[in-house]
């Protein structure tokens, strides 16, 4: 995103809620769909992972992270997942 973690984070933190870093590889289905259900805002790259998104509670947000920069090197499979503190 072109901004530090703790930049990126403040506002979550500051809105009570708890950014939580999460890799669905090696993940169970189970385990995807559970995380997803407690989830308020997905947010990662373009990719096939985002399917969980259809796991997330009504009210939900996705933030899709869209840049040259994930075209350049391999994909980045890690999720952000906010969640109340």
């Amino acid at each position: 995103l072109g901004v530090s973690e703790e930049t990126y984070a403040q506002p979550f933190h500051d809105a009570g809620l708890r950014l939580e870093k999460v890799s669905f590889a090696g993940m169970s289905f189970k385990n995807q769909v559970r995380q997803m259900l407690r989830t308020k805002y997905l947010i990662g790259p373009y990719g096939s992972n985002l399917v969980n998104a259809l796991f997330l509670p009504e009210g939900s947000n996705v933030l899709i992270e869209w840049a040259n920069v994930f075209m350049k090197i391999s994909w980045i499979h890690r999720y952000d997942v906010v969640t109340h503190a």
